[in-house]
């Protein structure tokens, strides 16, 4: 895939506890529009989608799938989402990550334990 890396601002996201909603509706639209496109390099590609903020967002990236994907979608992406030690020993064509933040609203997500989720989901 061409770019290997895509940043993607959200505006109007705010977090409210360990989610934040409006993130969640657009990478599940994002991905929606790319996996329905013919020509698209996602086309049959596998798929996971990874909360850095935990399990809450994850949670919340799966009932929105389900909203808007149909189950042969989902199927034929082998779309897992979770937290990334969900990932550990498992491998996606594409990865999706959830950073769950929002201006003003998230601790610097530096240190060691970002720095081990990171690490966990890049790999």
């Amino acid at each position: 895939l061409e770019p290997a890396l895509i940043d993607v601002l959200v505006k109007g996201g705010v977090k409210r506890g360990k989610t934040n909603v409006v993130e969640a509706e657009t990478l599940v639209t994002y991905l929606a529009a790319q996996i329905s496109q013919p020509s698209s390099e996602l086309r049959d590609a596998s798929v996971g989608i990874i909360s850095l903020g935990g399990v809450e967002q994850a949670r919340l990236l799966r009932s929105k799938l389900l909203e808007v994907l149909t189950d042969a979608q989902l199927a034929l992406h082998k779309v897992v989402v979770g937290d990334p030690t969900s990932f550990q020993g498992d491998e996606r064509d594409v990865v999706l990550l959830s950073m769950v933040a929002s201006p003003g609203q998230a601790p610097p997500q530096l240190g060691r334990t970002y720095e081990q989720r990171y690490n966990v989901a890049l790999s």
